[in-house]
């Protein structure tokens, strides 16, 4: 610490210094003129003393004077004199001068030099500090002054520095996040929206003002009261930060979501005096936010819509009306144009249950490969985006395919999500599905049960009956004999008796094979078909041919279409066509199987319509469900040909699409 200027010895300073210089250098003059004053006053007394003793030598006038050698004298006393105090003072000039050089000129003029080195920048410059006067105490100050100026500048540069890369690196990390800067100043009433936050809504800096004005104006008009809400909520509260999420119109017109974050200064009174902060373009993530609202809520509604199936699934027992919702309710969710459900038979073969829409076609090697591979298969599976695409799905219940559903979407592929939730719909179609069948074993159970037992009954009391009102004609005649005692009336009523008791037995033999049409299953449809050739004849005396190549190779629910269309076909000549013989004939051939019965009946015009009869509608629905056809020819007077051909290994169904319900 340099020493103050209130603290300096006496002798130390320089103003006493100088002082006693002014008074050493006055004291020298005078006492260097006192002395020459006195020695010229001591020398002129000297002359005089000399002239009294050798007298005056009068003038011409008769005057007394000095001698002129004593005035030569007095004028080199006067001479030296001055000489001496000229030479003194120029002595005491020079020493001055020497003494104000080194005292003063010399730390002045380094004082100077340090300066205009400190003002070009050179810091840390030092004075030679070579006194310890005034000018010594200043040249130490100065030096102190320079160092700590060289040190404060070298800490103010290193927070510069740290500044710049403080602020280089907030811009750039503003920049990457993308985000806008904004500072209001609320005391003074001023608002500075940076470059970026004029660009982000596609505005120039010198589009829009910095003013509060400006930004109220760009809010959307349904967001301006919740934002200036938690403005106000805010700015009369005591928290430091705020996030507004709000609209912003852009330049295009159009509107950014922007999230605007800041924090803000108050003063001592708790009042808001600045504010400061960025905002963030968050439409995406809004948009995003949107989308996954949209797809929860959309979501929600599908699980919504498989709990209701799920529900009625498991509540209804009525099949048709339950797949009938279940495809409504995947059209509407799904999408697709057209849908159609099939069930799996024991052999292998598809039974087509029902359909919605009107599909354009079904591609059956994509049914059975999504049944092979046990999932679901697109027939536009290479990305292909538009047409028209078929989706499969195996309807799976405990591990066992138990049908397929397929449907068809005529706008481009099925998406990814689409099929999963087609998936979940196809489960509970299995389900409904699986139900029915088990509805329907258990009311065919029931039923066989009761047929069974009716079969039993009547086989064990009128068929015995029968039997014993045959045997006993039998007995009758064998006892009365064949001779004259045997009146011609006695033996027309025992053949009727007879013939009566045969009838009535072929009848209940038909009437039992109705009831227990298990045995189509278990004897064959030659069996079933010649058991009812014999009831006709039985019953109707009508005389019968049958012709077959052996026992085809259908399934169950294809002999009983086959079974059924005969019934019908005989039914109707018994009742219509007044026949006195039918030939039926069943053949199996390259590819197909086909049943041809032959009637040689009135015969009836096949272009006319029989209007309450159903019976040729119905057997021709029976046919082609399966794939087949069905050709009926007839004339007036010349009998009936009905012939049903069925491809082997043919799609079944025992339910006709949604139009020919």
């Amino acid at each position: 610490m340099s020493q103050q200027l209130g603290e300096l010895p006496f002798f130390n300073r320089l103003s006493t210094r100088l002082t006693l210089l002014i008074l050493v250098v006055v004291a020298v003059l005078a006492g260097a003129t006192a002395f020459m004053v006195v020695r010229g006053f001591s020398l002129a007394q000297q002359g005089a003393f000399d002239t009294s003793l050798q007298g005056v030598h009068p003038t011409e006038g008769g005057e007394t004077g000095f001698d002129p050698s004593t005035a030569s004298d007095l004028n080199v006393i006067v001479r030296a004199t001055l000489i001496n105090l000229i030479a003194i003072f120029l002595f005491t000039l020079i020493g001055a001068t020497v003494f104000s050089r080194t005292l003063l000129l010399e730390p002045i003029a380094a004082l100077v030099r340090g300066t205009r080195e400190l003002a070009a920048g050179h810091l840390g410059v030092t004075l030679p500090v070579t006194s310890r006067n005034e000018l010594g105490l200043l040249a130490q100050a100065f030096n102190q002054m320079s160092v700590s100026l060289n040190e404060r500048t070298r800490d103010l540069l290193g927070s510069n520095e740290a500044l710049r890369v403080s602020e280089a690196r907030f811009q750039l990390a503003m920049s990457g996040a993308n985000d806008g800067l904004w500072d209001w100043d609320i005391a003074h009433e001023s608002l500075y929206l940076s470059p970026r936050w004029k660009t982000m809504l596609g505005y120039r800096e010198d589009d829009l003002g910095n003013s509060l004005e400006t930004w109220q104006e760009l809010i959307h008009p349904a967001d301006r009261e919740h934002t200036q809400t938690r403005l106000s909520d805010h700015l009369a509260g005591e928290a430091t930060n705020i996030q507004i999420e709000h609209r912003l119109r852009r330049k295009d017109g159009g509107f950014s979501w922007i999230l605007a974050r800041g924090a803000s200064l108050r003063n001592a009174q708790g009042s808001v005096v600045r504010m400061a902060g960025s905002i963030t373009d968050i439409t995406e993530k809004v948009s995003a936010v949107e989308v996954l609202e949209e797809r929860v809520q959309k979501r929600t509604a599908d699980l919504a819509a498989l709990l209701e199936l799920s529900n009625s699934t498991a509540l209804t027992l009525e099949f048709a009306p339950l797949l009938e919702q279940i495809l409504r309710k995947l059209q509407e969710v799904v999408g697709s144009s057209a849908a159609a459900v099939f069930e799996a038979t024991p052999d292998g073969d598809l039974v087509l249950v029902t359909t919605r829409g009107k599909p354009a076609s079904t591609d059956f090697d994509l049914v059975r490969s999504s049944i092979e591979s046990r999932a679901p298969r697109s027939s536009l599976a290479d990305g292909s985006r538009g047409g028209t695409d078929r989706l499969a799905i195996p309807l799976i219940v405990r591990d066992a395919i138990v049908g397929a559903l397929v449907l068809e979407h005529r706008k481009g592929p099925f998406s990814e999500d689409r099929m999963q939730l087609a998936s979940a719909f196809a489960n509970q179609v299995a389900v409904a599905l699986e139900n029915a069948k088990l509805y329907q074993q258990v009311q065919t159970q029931a039923a066989l049960e009761e047929r069974q037992h009716l079969a039993r009954e009547l086989h064990d009391s009128v068929s015995q009956a029968l039997y014993g009102i045959l045997l006993g004609a039998h007995a009758i005649r064998k006892r009365l004999g064949e001779g004259p005692d045997l009146s011609e009336e006695s033996r027309e009523a025992l053949d009727y008796v007879e013939h009566l008791a045969q009838a009535g037995i072929a009848e209940m033999r038909a009437l039992i094979f109705e009831l227990r049409p298990e045995s189509l299953q278990q004897e064959g449809l030659i069996e079933a078909l010649r058991k009812q050739l014999e009831a006709l004849e039985s019953r109707h005396g009508l005389a019968t041919d049958f012709a077959f190549t052996g026992e085809p190779s259908l399934s169950l629910t294809n002999k009983q279409v086959f079974y059924r269309v005969a019934q019908e076909a005989l039914h109707n000549v018994v009742k219509h066509a007044r026949a006195g013989r039918v030939s039926v004939q069943l053949e199996q051939g390259e590819g197909e199987v086909s049943l041809e019965i032959v009637d040689d009946g009135a015969g009836f015009n096949t272009n006319e319509t029989f209007p309450g009869h159903l019976g040729l509608k119905s057997m021709r629905e029976r046919v082609t469900a399966l794939g087949g056809t069905l050709d009926v020819r007839s004339q007036d007077g010349r009998g009936t040909t009905v012939r049903a051909r069925l491809p082997l290994g043919a799609i079944e169904s025992h339910v006709g699409s949604e139009e020919g319900k």
